[in-house]
């Protein structure tokens, strides 16, 4: 029979039946105490205790956050309805296929996406239950996100016993893990085994997590979807010039931290959102010197972040997210994009693509932009590897999604995939997806029991390793391991982690 009523440290709490009864989901567990009031840009305090049993058959209320526009790509993709929202937040969801407290389950811990100012944890396209099949226990995350998550002031840091202000949304996932460590063996669940996972905003706080000096010991594996990279994904951004600029917010709008703290949340994001300028304070990590010590993206060159067991890998057109492919059409254009891309190194490129007229352009520009989509996780790797640290497991999702619109393996279109969940996707899924979907699901969660993804009836995945550098290519064709001898690539990583190095000894 499975898990129905259990004693957590807050209390006794019920769960109810997944779409497989023999599993059992609890919804909206609070993690942490209300982080409202007074407790409003503070770290976060344990969960409040409570009497008799809490039914967690409801999903929580989502962060603070604005909702899409009707009709935008991902608002149809992945947030077609708006959900209810709260300043009262930080909750997560707990699926589990234990039948008793002693099956010491491997654990994974989802942080989502969504450039952290949107995205919630029971998004329509995670679910445990194929976790669950698999002997998996999943917990989904809620955080503070956007001002609420990562605002920075001289008077917040004044009134904090470290100094600092910002990064709450790490310190939000800090004390989920904690929670999980002194509570998920109540539902089967193995404290010695977690493993957490995030893809795109969600792999920049993994990969904060895996750098920060509070976080160690609270976790033994992690997967990043793309969000890896030795260069930052994020602007670089200091506590001092974060202070300064939330300064000049509140200047700006006429009020100080306490008027801000005492009205509705709501009503305070809008009216520091709408101070904010284009070029100004971006909502993510900060490096304070107590929750981070530097970028997430670039620890991984000093050194900086855990020695335990990665995954890590791309999406096919990860590397257009924000900039697009250009419109370049003639061997000059080519020239000039490389100049004020590499300035005095672009020579170097060019001779890899022997462009001797502008029929070349185009194949040359989808070679390279291949080549950058791999960039990321191939840069991490190999730079972890020069530390002479434990063996990756990198790949690069490039099968189509289909659809009349053609958006082909579009930034986030692999979470379909990894959850179990295509049936929900409004997509014209094909049998070759669920295919994909099943070794997909079987590689995560057996890199979450092992720290390797590799099992019985599976392609084989080999390691990343400084002889072998592969790359597991998940397409139509299924999936295959190769080793990259992409000069191009092999080009891009070694001027990059040469100016990083560069970078970091000034």
């Amino acid at each position: 029979m499975a898990l129905d009523t259990i004693r957590i440290q807050s209390g006794l709490i019920k769960g109810i039946p997944c779409g497989n009864p023999a599993y059992t989901v609890f919804k909206g567990i609070p993690y942490a105490a209300p982080p409202i009031g007074e407790n409003r840009w503070k770290a976060p305090l344990p969960p409040i205790s409570w009497d008799g049993v809490k039914t967690c058959d409801t999903f929580p209320p989502i962060a603070i956050q604005k909702f899409l526009p009707e009709g935008e790509f991902y608002q149809k993709e992945f947030f077609p309805v708006e959900m209810p929202m709260s300043e009262d937040c930080l909750y997560l969801n707990v699926w589990t296929p234990s039948k008793t407290a002693n099956e010491k389950l491997p654990v994974m811990f989802w942080i989502h996406g969504g450039a952290f100012i949107r995205g919630y944890g029971h998004e329509m396209e995670f679910d445990g239950e194929a976790f669950c099949k698999r002997g998996v226990i999943l917990v989904t995350v809620d955080c503070r996100l956007g001002v609420l998550g990562f605002f920075s002031h001289p008077d917040l840091s004044a009134r904090d016993p470290h100094h600092v202000s910002g990064n709450y949304a790490i310190l939000d996932l800090i004390q989920a893990l904690k929670w999980i460590h002194q509570n998920i063996s109540a539902f089967g669940g193995d404290p010695s085994n977690i493993t957490i996972f995030g893809q795109s905003a969600g792999g920049i706080l993994s990969q904060a997590l895996a750098s920060s000096p509070l976080a160690k010991g609270l976790f033994h594996k992690a997967i990043i979807q793309s969000a890896t990279g030795i260069n930052s994904l994020t602007k670089k951004q200091t506590l001092s010039e974060n202070e300064k600029y939330g300064k000049t917010i509140t200047d700006k709008i006429g009020k100080t931290i306490n008027e801000l703290i005492s009205m509705p949340a709501e009503e305070m994001d809008d009216l520091i959102v709408g101070a904010i300028d284009s070029d100004g304070l971006r909502m993510a990590p900060v490096i304070d010197g107590y929750v981070l010590t530097d970028l997430p993206g670039t620890c991984v060159a000093l050194g900086k972040h855990m020695d335990i067991p990665y995954m890590t890998g791309s999406v096919k057109q990860d590397g257009l997210l924000f900039a697009g492919m250009p419109d370049i059409r003639t061997k000059n254009e080519f020239e000039n994009y490389m100049i004020n891309r590499y300035g005095d190194k672009a020579n170097k490129f060019l001779e890899l693509f022997d462009i001797k007229s502008d029929k070349d352009v185009l194949p040359a520009m989808n070679k390279f932009f291949k080549a950058n989509a791999k960039l990321a996780p191939y840069s991490w790797a190999n730079a972890h590897l020069r530390l002479k640290r434990k063996p990756v497991f990198v790949y690069y999702f490039d099968r189509d999604i289909p659809g009349e619109d053609h958006p082909g393996a579009f930034h986030s279109s692999e979470l379909w995939y990894i959850f179990g969940t295509l049936q929900r996707c409004w997509r014209p899924m094909e049998g070759i997806d669920y295919t994909l979907s099943a070794i997909m699901t079987d590689y995560w969660t057996n890199f979450a029991k092992y720290g390797d993804p590799n099992g019985k009836g599976l392609p084989h995945w080999n390691k990343f390793t400084e002889e072998n550098h592969a790359i597991m290519e998940i397409n139509e064709n299924h999936t295959k391991s190769i080793d990259t001898d992409d000069k191009v690539l092999i080009s891009m990583d070694e001027l990059l982690y040469n100016e990083v190095i560069s970078d970091k000894s000034k």
